[in-house]
């Protein structure tokens, strides 16, 4: 799924059975991950399949 990753989007976004990734759809290589238990992680993609979690979204905001 892409989208544009704000505050509004992941107020919205319901946990699944399964993980999933949310692309940013202005900035490349920004993913939020969503997880089965609810919890939200940004991640970043900085090479092919090579990704680094930035943090959770209960502690950091995106600009």
């Amino acid at each position: 799924m892409k989208a544009f990753i704000g505050g509004q989007l992941i107020t919205k976004l319901k946990p699944k059975e399964q993980s999933y990734d949310v692309w940013d759809s202005k900035l490349t290589g920004f993913i939020l991950r969503v997880y089965p238990n609810g919890n939200m992680v940004y991640r970043c993609e900085y090479a092919r399949g090579k990704r680094v979690t930035l943090g959770k979204t209960s502690v950091l905001t995106p600009m």
